[in-house]
């Protein structure tokens, strides 16, 4: 990735930083789902 912003590659900088904020969106739901398995007393709304 470091070579594609050196060479102005668009596309692999996009794909790049898609592919980290989709990571970042993952985990993030991922966190939220574990803290109510590991503290019951926290309940997602419906």
């Amino acid at each position: 990735m470091y070579e594609g912003v050196l060479n102005s590659d668009i596309p692999l900088i996009q794909a790049g930083l898609m592919t980290i904020v989709a990571l970042a969106v993952v985990f993030n739901v991922l966190a939220d789902l574990l803290y109510t398995v590991i503290d019951p007393t926290v309940k997602l709304r419906r």
